[in-house]
């Protein structure tokens, strides 16, 4: 197969969609393509600059700020039809200071008034997307870039753009919120719990999905004492729970939500994707067993894999909890690849077999996004604000 038969399968797929927002393009499908495979090659950059005592030296600093710069350039400079929610983000900027600005009482009051704020210093609503937008790839890269020493870099951006990038282009507010928990997710790893729930009841007056960094860190804080009765415990709530999933919506308080809840389209099938999201995460957790790995990081894999699965599972019967998985950015973009660098320094033979795995496996995640989500998150065709 060659790059031209995949574009006429997404776009097949595309055209056959229920509702096309707009008409195809085949060079925003090779845009997106080309942002890929440029982002992975400045990750191949970095991690050969990797010294042998492990440490990335600063001079490669200058490619994460390339990184930042293009990848913030389309992300905050899209135009207004690229994106399903970027109009409504535009209408609440410029209605911010009207006393009916938002079409629900229950929109996050930070959200509120960050609007109203910004409404006074910006001239137009493209400056406060593009902060947004830049201030989500920031805290990204800059925790990347914290991190440089104990992860892999490639792995670890190319995750970033393959499995999170182009669905930011539309769900900005979510997408900032689960940025700016990922900045500040060393307080969990730093075992300094108390800041770390005060930086989960900050974003979530951004947006309340920011809530669910609770599970993990509850379940982290109860693993640590009782392995055994905190996995059954989950297991036990996922029962309980399953069941009352057709009237999730008499369970809301919150009005946004609740009408989310209403229209729940859920199948009630468990899909082969609930498995294959969490395929490397599987294998890691049996690498950690296998070679007896202890310590933060593999508590962290083991708590963020069993509620990451948790919250997947019941997405196949609440639709709206599936948005909840970007919040697993720190499993993807920070723990996974910290144990494909222990591979690379501790087990080298089997390095470049999971490097090519996991490339494989972000690319079938970036087929399956093309494939299924292009349409619906009416990402194509890609625009900026000077077309």
């Amino acid at each position: 197969m060659n790059i031209f038969l995949f574009i006429k399968i997404y776009r097949d797929a595309y055209e056959s969609s229920k509702s096309i927002p707009h008409p195809w393009e085949d060079s925003t499908l090779y845009l997106y393509i080309f942002l890929f495979v440029l982002v992975s090659f400045c990750g191949v950059l970095i991690e050969g600059n990797r010294k042998r005592t492990g440490e990335i030296p600063v001079n490669t600093k200058p490619i994460f700020i390339f990184i930042g710069v293009v990848l913030s350039f389309f992300l905050g400079l899209r135009g207004e039809t690229v994106g399903a929610d970027t109009i409504a983000y535009r209408n609440t900027f410029d209605m911010a200071l009207e006393k009916k600005a938002f079409a629900y009482e229950t929109t996050e009051p930070g959200y509120q008034y960050i609007m109203k704020l910004l409404h006074l210093f910006l001239p137009s609503n493209s400056f406060a997307i593009f902060i947004f937008s830049t201030l989500t790839v920031y805290f990204i890269l800059s925790t990347v870039w914290k991190y440089r020493n104990n992860i892999n870099v490639f792995i670890a951006i190319t995750f970033y753009v393959g499995i999170f990038y182009f669905q930011a282009l539309s769900l900005m507010r979510i997408y900032l919120a689960a940025a700016f928990m990922l900045f500040n997710v060393h307080y969990l790893m730093e075992n300094k719990i108390k800041k770390f729930a005060f930086m989960v009841m900050l974003s979530s007056l951004f947006h309340y999905s920011s809530l669910i960094f609770l599970l993990p860190t509850l379940f982290l804080y109860f693993y640590k004492r009782n392995p055994f009765l905190t996995v059954l415990s989950c297991v036990l709530i996922v029962a309980l729970i399953l069941p009352l999933a057709s009237r999730f919506g008499d369970f809301i308080m919150i009005a946004r939500y609740a009408e989310y809840a209403d229209s729940n389209d859920e199948t009630g099938k468990i899909g082969y994707m609930l498995f294959f999201e969490y395929l490397p995460c599987f294998y890691f957790l049996y690498y950690i067993y296998e070679y007896k790995i202890k310590g933060r990081w593999g508590e962290l894999l083991i708590c963020f894999t069993l509620v990451g699965l948790f919250v997947k599972l019941i997405s196949y019967h609440i639709t709206i909890a599936g948005r909840l998985g970007i919040h697993f950015m720190p499993l993807f973009l920070l723990i996974i690849p910290c144990f494909v660098n222990h591979v690379k320094l501790y087990h080298k033979r089997k390095y470049h077999m999971v490097l090519l795995f996991l490339m494989l496996y972000v690319v079938v995640r970036l087929h399956f996004y093309f494939l299924g989500y292009i349409a619906s998150d009416a990402i194509m065709p890609y625009s900026t604000i000077f077309d």
